[in-house]
């Protein structure tokens, strides 16, 4: 299973979209408050003309869904024995985090608690404060890998429901990689047959839609570069007119042009390839997984704490901050303790089902 060129930029658009994501969920605190009375100087108008993008925590999502899928799409799988392997192996690098994360979430929430109930004093806000309403426990966390990737439930953390659906998203682009480079060899059929697949994933899940388009924008990525080289006159008028028009029709569709957009602006690649967004693209599993506990407790903490001495607006903001440096310590030390151990166990694993593969000449 050979793998394509890497490229650096999609590390950082991952770890951006995943702090865009935790922001997005902490800013619901005012997007879906019930009065607003606690918001000075008419900040409501002002939150609602920019909650579209910036504190969508949906629309950065989709950028993650199409760099997953693209990233996915550079696995090539010349037979049915690495199909198996390579499904087999995204199973365990998905299940095994799954695991450790709820481990550490309830450890988390056993030693500090949910909190969210009790801002419920300060501000109405049924999305946030009926979070939590049932604690997870141990019981729980043996069958949290299952849940998550089979049922798209997690009593631990609840943003995992999307993993669901990108294990069915790799699993399916995996088998299509597989057939398309097997028996698909003619440019018409395979550009026919990834129509139908998108259409019909499209009506099954948007968020399958969206890693299937970041897979076909990776298996037409170096047509396009070679039709519209970055050297072309015109090809960042071109690529910017593509990137408007993706925009006003799917937002998945937008991301996957953006990915193979950005080398046609060297200055934004050098931006996404730098330490803070390289940084964040690292820890984006931790970030995704302990950012809402920790909001539900540590962040309720804080807000509940400090309107005593401020308002409430002043609170929340501080609260974000502090939560957001408590999101990014701990996803750092998972990043290098836990989710190290799970890529080890993981290759282990690996390693062994190749030599039975092998052993069967499957491999």
């Amino acid at each position: 299973m050979n793998r394509r060129q890497y490229q650096p930029y999609i590390s950082g658009l991952k770890g951006i979209s995943c702090f865009f994501v935790m922001i997005g969920h902490f800013s619901g605190l005012f997007k879906y408050t019930l009065n607003t009375s606690f918001s000075p100087f008419s900040l409501n108008e002002l939150f609602r003309a920019v909650s579209g993008l910036v504190l969508n925590e949906g629309f950065w999502l989709y950028l993650f869904f199409a760099a997953s899928g693209y990233l996915l799409a550079q696995t090539y799988i010349a037979n049915i024995g690495q199909l198996v392997l390579q499904c087999i192996k995204r199973f365990f690098r998905l299940a095994l985090p799954v695991l450790f994360s709820c481990t550490v979430i309830l450890v988390l929430l056993s030693a500090i608690g949910v909190h969210n109930q009790e801002t419920s004093a300060l501000f109405l806000n049924n999305w946030f404060q009926d979070a939590y309403a049932d604690l997870p426990s141990v019981r729980d966390l043996f069958t949290a890998p299952y849940d998550v990737l089979f049922k798209g439930y997690c009593s631990f953390n609840s943003p995992y429901w999307v993993l669901k659906d990108m294990f069915a998203a790799s699993l399916i682009i995996y088998l299509w990689q597989f057939l398309r480079s097997r028996y698909l060899r003619h440019p018409l059929l395979r550009v026919l047959a990834e129509m139908v697949l998108l259409f019909v994933s499209g009506n099954c899940s948007a968020v399958i839609q969206a890693c299937l388009l970041g897979m076909v924008f990776e298996n037409y990525s170096s047509v396009y570069h070679q039709k519209i080289p970055p050297a072309h006159p015109y090809a960042k008028f071109i690529t910017l007119l593509f990137l408007m028009i993706s925009f006003m029709l799917n937002w998945g569709l937008f991301f996957s042009v953006l990915i193979i957009a950005i080398p046609y602006f060297p200055v934004f690649e050098r931006i996404l390839s730098r330490r803070i967004p390289m940084y964040l693209g690292k820890i984006s599993w931790g970030i995704y997984s302990f950012h809402w506990p920790l909001i539900c407790s540590c962040g309720a903490i804080f807000i509940l704490y400090l309107s005593e001495y401020m308002s409430i607006w002043c609170s929340i903001l501080f609260s974000c901050g502090l939560t957001i440096l408590l999101a990014l310590s701990l996803s750092q030390v998972y990043t290098v303790t836990l989710e190290k151990l799970a890529t080890n166990i993981t290759g282990k694993i690996t390693f062994l089902i190749k030599r039975m593969l092998e052993y069967f000449h499957m491999a």
